[in-house]
């Protein structure tokens, strides 16, 4: 563990090492593997996307695309014409484009 954290710039690994030997880590350890068990997450790294867990980890391209189709399928623009005369009003929701 302490070959990664060198790995990816701690330069204080003992401090590192000390506090994950605490009481404050191993409890914030134990709560977040038992948020995973209930969220059927059995490995690292697992991807969510709007409440749905992806099979993979997909590519930064993937992922972008997936969570176009997210937003462009809860955001309908919806044109003046549509509101009553008396509400002109568009929300800042209801005028964003689809990508």
């Amino acid at each position: 563990m302490m070959s990664y954290a060198g790995d990816a710039g701690i330069r204080d690994t003992l401090a590192l090492a000390q506090c994950m030997q605490g009481e404050r880590a191993a409890g914030r350890l134990k709560d977040n593997v038992s948020i995973g068990e209930k969220l059927g997450i059995d490995g690292t790294p697992t991807v969510f996307v709007n409440g749905m867990q992806l099979s993979r980890v997909p590519t930064f391209r993937e992922l972008d695309s997936i969570v176009a189709n997210k937003v462009a399928m809860r955001v309908k623009p919806v044109s003046v014409e549509q509101h009553s005369s008396h509400d002109t009003r568009i929300s800042s929701a209801q005028r964003r484009e689809p990508r």
